[in-house]
């Protein structure tokens, strides 16, 4: 009977995988957990659960699960030729921390859903596979992740909840790639980030709720993106650290203004270094319908 699959996708070098820490019965009440593999053409997924068991997937969109019968903490390797996997998948809490290679994630595109809710995760993380182009909710509800990385994947465009609730998160990052346009909620609720951003990505469409409560991250911006459509609630709560001057964005917007922006309530609400003429930033604001609290808390003049 002909094997339906390469035996050795990944390469030559078998004692190379993507590795996770887990601790079963020690911090989730779960001890079954899972991998959710999407395969590309010819996929293929390879884990070894660190207790003696293995699984292999051949076939698209198969969750590998296992039982662990004795609590503990286990070391779990995977090699795999996928889109996307979700290490969240079955038992939500399966990662305690992961190494930051993953060159044994052949064909990996997608990090959205990857970690979600993982939320004993310490996840120390470096960096990021630096072919993913999606971000939805990669980490959203890591509330134990300490995520120091210095940079995000240069290829990424949806950022929408990435970070979202990463409470001990410190992402010392002062940049952003050039090609996010979805970034709604990306650091929603990251308190201890230390974000320094002197501009944001000039495609960038959806900025509601982007840096809500970001209370340790400076933001200096002098401009708006052109095409930005929301900026609700931008800003709301990250307090001193939004050092914003409305007269400047305004020098620097597009001719007849921000076109596409509908909805800024909230956007600057309770920071108190956001200054300039209200008047003048709505006026490049034409299609603006909603502004409540929009400049509340700030030191802004009419």
């Amino acid at each position: 009977m002909p094997i339906p699959y390469r035996l050795n996708p990944i390469g030559k070098n078998e004692k190379k995988y993507f590795e996770l820490i887990v601790k079963p019965g020690i911090l989730a009440s779960t001890m079954t957990y899972g991998v959710f593999s999407a395969f590309n053409d010819g996929g293929y997924c390879k884990v070894d659960w660190g207790d003696g068991n293995k699984d292999e997937a051949v076939s698209t969109n198969i969750t590998i699960s296992h039982t662990y019968t004795v609590a503990g903490t286990y070391k779990v390797k995977i090699q795999a030729n996928c889109s996307r996997i979700n290490l969240g998948a079955v038992g939500r809490p399966i990662v305690y921390d992961c190494s930051d290679d993953f060159s044994c994630l052949i064909g990996l595109t997608s990090g959205n859903y990857m970690f979600s809710e993982c939320s004993n995760a310490v996840l120390s993380l470096t960096r990021l596979p630096e072919q993913i182009t999606g971000g939805l909710e990669m980490f959203s509800g890591c509330t134990n992740a300490q995520l120091p990385l210095t940079s995000l994947p240069e290829g990424l465009t949806n950022g929408q909840s990435m970070f979202n609730s990463c409470s001990n998160a410190t992402l010392p990052l002062t940049s952003l790639p050039d090609g996010l346009t979805n970034c709604a909620s990306m650091f929603r609720g990251c308190s201890k980030a230390q974000l320094s951003l002197t501009y944001l990505p000039e495609g960038l469409t959806n900025g509601a709720s982007m840096f809500v409560g970001c209370t340790k991250s400076k933001f200096a911006f002098t401009k708006l993106p052109d095409g930005i459509t929301s900026a609700c609630l931008m800003f709301y709560g990250a307090g001193s650290g939004v050092e914003i001057n409305l007269d400047t964005l305004v020098a620097n917007a597009p001719a007849d203004g921000w076109v596409d922006l509908t909805n800024i309530s909230g956007m600057f609400y309770t920071c108190p270094n956001v200054t300039g003429s209200r008047s003048a930033f709505l006026a490049k604001c034409p299609n603006v319908t909603n502004i409540t609290d929009a400049f509340r808390g700030t030191n802004t003049t009419e």
